[in-house]
């Protein structure tokens, strides 16, 4: 029974002791790499969460829905009012110019007549 001591001993000592420590380094730098990459990965997790909050940030300032629809009607009855004005300012302009003519024709009158 002794024999079969050493050549279990043996072979412990020759094989499994070797492979459990080969097993272990591998298994320790994987885990060295793991968290490394778990590092990395927390650390774009952050930019991104940065990222989402800068953008969220912003969009706040933007204006609602209901705010450009507002804006639009507002604008469009801008364009009624200003077509308005054109249309009188474009009758005042045909006015002065009717205007200006007659006081010319008196002017010319008045010259021709030495009045």
């Amino acid at each position: 029974m002794g024999e079969y001591f050493n050549i279990g001993l043996a072979i412990l000592t020759a094989i499994i002791i070797p492979a459990a420590g080969f097993l272990w380094n591998r298994f320790q730098s994987n885990k060295k790499e793991t968290l490394a990459l778990i590092k990395e990965v927390d650390c774009e997790i952050d930019q991104l969460g940065s990222r989402v909050q800068k953008l969220e940030t912003k969009i706040e300032h933007m204006p609602s829905q209901q705010t450009m629809h507002d804006l639009n009607l507002a604008i469009s009855d801008m364009r009624g009012d200003l077509k308005a004005i054109t249309a009188t300012v474009e009758s005042n302009g045909n006015q002065t110019k009717a205007s200006s003519e007659s006081i010319k024709w008196i002017e010319k009158y008045l010259r021709e007549n030495k009045l």
